[in-house]
């Protein structure tokens, strides 16, 4: 492929300060940082918007933010220099290195290997409420895993698991004797010079230049919280970056693990093509609310990336959501792009990163621009419509006038569960109010021992009912929190008040 200059690159992105700003605007983004590499060079970096409102700051390409879920390319790029040492073998079962691993299904347990775990085909769906917001060690991890429900056979069906991948980052501490952050940092951030890549909340806080999360409200863009709980589950999404520190990154990655000289590689050409070689195929509802492109093959995943086509050239990309932010990485090995787009935004059903994405590719592969950002907006509209009326149909079912079995006191205490731990529920008003890993949750009373759930932050709408034993008295709570898998059916604890 003959190579362009820099100077003619640069013409064509001459006029993507003013796209950027006109989506920015179309989807109350107020923040954008993006790097664009090309041919072995940086040939855009540049921020838009505000890092913070309220003070007015701007973003720059030194901007830190969570890149969330595009932390798993780098576990895999980890694990896969264990395997180039000898150390680690992608297909043995996984209770080689942690003997201790164990799921509900028990063939599984014995068959599932450190592939399995990354390429999220394990049997278990995601469960997400589990951990959700709860600080957690290894150990208890380990535990909660072995209570989630699976729904299917390994490697039959892909279903994104963050659980998984705190599982696989605690494989590379076994195997290294470092912990999965310190490995990353030594082996891969410092040769490749990412001085300000780091992995907690309070390393960002650190920083003079960071972003503040953001999010969506009824048109109305309104300050949320960082994420903090990370832990455990840490090597599913916890690095925090910039666009310069993920740029060397990307250049990395466009010359298959060669960095420095070119002589030095992170990892043999042989497994970073198993990184990005694909695995499972990606149901589509999973990505663009479902929504099919003609520019676009199926999706699949392989290691840390899912993999497809965009207009005939093969692309590679990861993104991230964390509240407050959403991320993408994006590298096309063929072309020698490769693209990063940061935000302050909190994710929507939309992956919207890759309005600008496209709109990058477009240009420097001189394609005619496509519509992307109509095109995005113009099906988040379609579905938001569909999910709010969904929800007033469902609000408005008429249920049997059915009063409470019991007072609305005996339904006051602690239910249990192995995985998902404990739901605390008080009475409040003339409902229930249920804490769980710190979030609270409203339980409206429908009818007989069913109750309406709901928490505005997470999306969370729900029903929940209650059963009883053998002496009538209330003993359990099922909540359908794993959309893919049975209600979740926690069990009181203690003596309930009849």
């Amino acid at each position: 492929m003959t190579q362009q200059s820099p100077t003619s690159y640069q013409a064509r992105l001459q006029s993507f300060a003013q796209f950027a700003q006109r989506v920015m605007q179309d989807w109350l983004i107020p923040g954008l940082a993006v790097g664009v590499v090309k041919d072995g060079e940086v040939i855009f970096a540049e921020g838009f918007g505000q890092r913070d409102r309220e003070k007015g700051l701007a973003i720059t390409p030194q901007t830190i933010f969570p890149i969330a879920s595009c932390t798993k390319a780098f576990v895999a790029m980890a694990l896969a220099m264990l395997v180039d040492e000898g150390k680690l073998d992608w297909d043995v079962p996984l209770r080689r290195y942690l003997p201790e691993f164990k799921l509900v299904d028990e063939v599984a347990s014995e068959r599932i290997s450190v592939r399995d775990l990354l390429t999220h085909r394990t049997g278990v769906p995601g469960h997400d409420l589990a951990t959700f917001n709860l600080q957690f060690n290894t150990a208890e991890l380990l535990e909660r895993i072995a209570h989630l429900e699976p729904n299917s056979d390994i490697r039959t069906t892909w279903q994104y698991n963050n659980l998984m991948y705190g599982v696989a980052g605690h494989v590379l501490e076994r195997i290294s004797g470092l912990s999965w952050d310190e490995f990353i940092r030594q082996r891969i951030l410092e040769p490749l010079g990412m001085k300000n890549t780091s992995f907690t909340v309070q390393d960002i806080w650190a920083q003079d230049d960071y972003a503040m999360p953001y999010k969506a409200v009824a048109g109305q863009l309104r300050r949320t919280n960082f994420y903090t709980a990370l832990a455990a589950d840490g090597p599913a999404g916890a690095i925090n970056s910039n666009v310069e520190d993920m740029t060397r990154w990307l250049r990395c990655l466009l010359r298959q693990g060669r960095y420095g000289d070119g002589e030095q590689r992170l990892i043999s050409a042989e497994q970073f093509a198993q990184l990005i070689e694909p695995q499972m195929l990606v149901p589509i509802t999973h990505y663009q609310m479902g929504q099919r492109y003609l520019e676009e093959s199926r999706y699949h995943y392989a290691l840390g990336w899912r993999v497809f086509n965009y207009r005939g050239h093969l692309l590679a990309q990861h993104s991230g959501g964390i509240n407050g932010f959403t991320l993408m990485t994006t590298f096309l090995p063929d072309d020698d792009l490769g693209i990063v787009v940061l935000t302050n935004l909190e994710p929507s059903h939309a992956l919207f990163p890759n309005i600008f994405v496209y709109n990058l590719c477009d240009r420097v592969l001189g394609l005619d621009e496509l519509p992307w950002n109509e095109r995005m907006m113009s099906a988040t509209n379609e579905l938001m419509s569909h999910m709010a009326l969904a929800r007033e149909q469902e609000a408005c079912k008429p249920g049997p006038a059915a009063p409470l079995s019991h007072q609305l006191s005996a339904y006051a205490g602690q239910y249990k569960h192995p995985g998902y731990g404990v739901m605390a529920l008080t009475v409040e008003g003339q409902g229930l109010k249920c804490l769980y890993n710190t979030m609270e949750f409203s339980f409206t009373h429908l009818h007989y021992d069913v109750f309406h759930v709901e928490h505005s932050a997470i999306e969370l709408s729900c029903r929940a009912s209650f059963a009883t034993d053998e002496a009538g008295k209330i003993a359990s709570l099922a909540l359908p929190l794993e959309p893919a898998a049975s209600p979740i059916v926690f069990t009181r604890v203690g003596e309930g008040n009849g």
